[in-house]
C-alpha cells in the first residue's frame, strides 16, 4: 500500500488530501477545503488531480467559511462520492451558524450549507452524506476497531453495490455501526452514524483506518445560548426553516451574532477531528517533504536535512487532523484521549488545533502522541496571531519540528508512505 499526503499551502484555512493505492485500486480523500486566501486555495484545488477526477471521501471538520468555502470549486472540478461531517441537533445548528458569522466571512452559500447540508450536497451531485454525532461526555469507546460491513450497500443486498467501480477501494464501517446506519427519514440521502463509528480500507497489503471524533457539546452552554437567543427575540426552537430566514436578514443576523458573543468564551467548538493511518502493527516507511527538504523521522532529535533520506519506521505513519477543536478544554481533551488511545502510538503527523491558537492547544497532545512533526495551517499575516508563538515554543521544547503551512507554496507539507504486513 502506497500513500501520498499533502497539507496544501492555502493560508488561513484548511485543505489536506490523501491518495491511497493498493494493488491497482485507489482511494482519494480530502479533509476540509477552505481558506480566507482564495487564490492559493483555487490553485491548490486545481493541482489536486485525484485518480479518475474523483474524490471518494470528503471529511469536513466544521462549517466555518475558512474550512468550507472552497468546496463549491472542488465540486466543479471533481466528482465527490461521499461526504462526512458533524451531526448538529437544532440548538447546536443555530449556535454553529452564529459562530460561523462571528468568526469568518459569511456568505449566502455557506448559510445554505449550514441549514441544509444534505440538500446542498445533493443538489450538486453528491448522493451520500454521513453525519457523525458529537461524543457523549462519558462515552466508552472500544479499545480497538473491527471493520464489518461496506459503508454503502444495497438495501436488500448481500453487502456490496452491484455497479461499484472495481478500480476504487471499498470503504468499510466498524462492527459497532449497523450496516445501514441510522437513516434520517426526512432526508433520504443522509445517514446518521454512531459517534463510535470508525471507517477503513481493507486490503491484502494493509488496513487503513479513518477514525472521526466530534467533541461533546456542553448542555450548559447550549442552554445558555438558548437563553441568550431568546433575549434577542430569536425563536430557535422553530428549526432550520426559521434559521434560514434569519440568515437571509441582515438585522436578524446581527441579533444572532450578538447572542453568540455572550457565550462564545465558553463554547466548545463543534469541529470533527480525524485519524488517518494504519490500524494494525505493520511495516511502514515514510518520507515527509517540506520546501524540497526532507523531514527525518527518528527517535532522537528531529531536524530538517537537505539531502534526501529514506528511513524505515515501524507502525508510526498516521496523520491526525484536529480542525478547530478546543483541545485545551478538559472535558473535550478527555473524550479526545479516550477516542484515540488505541492509535496513540501510530500518529507521526499532528495538526495543531485552530491554526495554532493558544486557546485550543494543550501539551497533552504532544505527550499522548509523541509525533514526529506538528503543523499549523495559517496565513503569514492574519488578525488572530496564528500560529501563536507560545504554541511554537511549547512544541520546540519537546524537540519536535513545528511547521507553519502558510499560503506560500514552499511551505507545503508532502508525505510519501509505504505500508505492508510483516
Amino acid at each position: 500500500m502506497r500513500v501520498k499526503r499533502v497539507q496544501w499551502a492555502v493560508g488561513q484555512g484548511g485543505f489536506a488530501s490523501g491518495s491511497i493505492e493498493s494493488e491497482g485500486q485507489y482511494f482519494e480523500y480530502v479533509y476540509d477545503c477552505g481558506s480566507n486566501n482564495s487564490g492559493p486555495l483555487k490553485d491548490s484545488i486545481s493541482s489536486l488531480r485525484p485518480k479518475g477526477k474523483k474524490i471518494d471521501a470528503l471529511f469536513i471538520s466544521h462549517l466555518d467559511s475558512d474550512h468550507v468555502n472552497g468546496i463549491e470549486h472542488l465540486l466543479v472540478q471533481y466528482e465527490i462520492e461521499s461526504v462526512f461531517l458533524p451531526y448538529l441537533d437544532n440548538r447546536t445548528q443555530w449556535m454553529v451558524a452564529a459562530r460561523s458569522m462571528s468568526e469568518s466571512d459569511f456568505t449566502a452559500n455557506v448559510g445554505e450549507l449550514l441549514t441544509n447540508p444534505g440538500g446542498w450536497f445533493e443538489s450538486r451531485g453528491v448522493s451520500n452524506i454521513f453525519l457523525i454525532p458529537p461524543a457523549s461526555p462519558e462515552e466508552d469507546y472500544p479499545e480497538g476497531m473491527e471493520l464489518g460491513w461496506p459503508l454503502k450497500e444495497n438495501d436488500e443486498s448481500s453487502g456490496f453495490e452491484e455497479h461499484r467501480d472495481d478500480r476504487r477501494l471499498q470503504l468499510y464501517a466498524s462492527e459497532n455501526v449497523p450496516s445501514n446506519g441510522q437513516l434520517d427519514k426526512e432526508k433520504a440521502n443522509v445517514t446518521i452514524l454512531s459517534e463510535r463509528a470508525s471507517l477503513g480500507l481493507r486490503t491484502r497489503e494493509a488496513t487503513w483506518a479513518f477514525v472521526p471524533f466530534v467533541p461533546p457539546v456542553s448542555d450548559a452552554v447550549l442552554n445558555e445560548f438558548y437563553r441568550s437567543a431568546r433575549s434577542e427575540g430569536l425563536e430557535i426552537d422553530k428549526g432550520t426553516d426559521e434559521l434560514a430566514k434569519i440568515l437571509s436578514d441582515v438585522g436578524q443576523r446581527k441579533k444572532l451574532k450578538k447572542a453568540y458573543r455572550k457565550i462564545s468564551s465558553n463554547h466548545n467548538f463543534v469541529s470533527m477531528c480525524l485519524y488517518s493511518g494504519p490500524l494494525y502493527e505493520q511495516e511502514c516507511w515514510g518520507r515527509a517533504y517540506v520546501n524540497n527538504h526532507v523531514l527525518r523521522w527518528r527517535k532522537g532529535p528531529r531536524w530538517l536535512i537537505e539531502e534526501e533520506v529514506f528511513l524505515e519506521r515501524e507502525g508510526k505513519v498516521g496523520w491526525l487532523g484536529t480542525g478547530d477543536a478546543l483541545l485545551k478544554n478538559h472535558d473535550v481533551l478527555t473524550a479526545f484521549q479516550r477516542r484515540y488511545d488505541f492509535v496513540s502510538q501510530k500518529v507521526s503527523t499532528l495538526m495543531c488545533p485552530h491554526h495554532g491558537s493558544w486557546h485550543n492547544y494543550s501539551d497533552n497532545l504532544i505527550e499522548l502522541f509523541d509525533p514526529f512533526v506538528v503543523f499549523a495551517p495559517a496565513s503569514t499575516t492574519n488578525g488572530y496571531g496564528h500560529p501563536h508563538p507560545r504554541v511554537r515554543d511549547s512544541i520546540y521544547r519537546y524537540r519536535i519540528p513545528f511547521l507553519h503551512v502558510s499560503e506560500e507554496p514552499e511551505s507545503q507539507l508532502r508525505e510519501k508512505i509505504e505500508v505492508r504486513h510483516k
